[in-house]
């Protein structure tokens, strides 16, 4: 009796361990877990992203400001993490699979162009640089900067040439 129990709970875990799992990362170009309508949208865009994962569009978890960018807001979506270039980006996707924008994270405020840093100089003396993040969107691009001298704060969403595109 106890020999037929052992069997059978090592059985009952074997079983379990066999159940179905899904993978939203990649470990080469091609990208697992892409949910069904977005797959080759996603794949023409990044065809060499790796380290894909997938969830659900949340406003709060955004890098990016989608109210300065004029993005909508509260549509649903899915959101991807992927690394691309060497770089960690993240791209959004509304309910029926098409690109609303993508972003990466700019870390080192050498690699910004001159233009915003003649902007920075110019117009937000005493500003240092709490994140920048660069944007692209339909066939935009520009420079999402959010800034702080003390206890003020200021977002500035910039083009490579150091035009204020909008801010608050």
């Amino acid at each position: 009796m106890k020999r037929m129990i052992i069997s059978l709970s090592v059985a009952a875990i074997f079983a379990l361990s066999c159940g179905t799992t899904s993978s939203t990362s990649t470990s080469s170009s091609y990208a697992f877990g892409v949910p069904g309508t977005l797959s080759s949208e996603f794949l023409s865009q990044y065809p060499d992203a790796t380290n894909v994962t997938w969830s659900d569009y949340s406003v709060s978890a955004a890098p990016v400001d989608w109210e300065l960018l004029d993005w909508p807001r509260n549509l649903g979506g899915s959101l991807a993490r992927f690394d691309n270039n060497n770089e960690r980006y993240f791209a959004w996707y509304d309910p029926s699979g098409n690109w609303i924008g993508s972003a990466y994270r700019i870390n080192e405020a050498n690699r910004l162009p001159q233009g915003v840093h003649t902007l920075l100089t110019a117009r937000y003396p005493g500003y240092s640089i709490e994140s920048s993040y660069k944007v692209f969107w339909k066939d935009k691009q520009a420079f999402e900067l959010r800034l702080r001298n003390g206890a003020a704060t200021t977002r500035v969403l910039t083009d490579a040439s150091g035009n204020v595109l909008k801010a608050k």
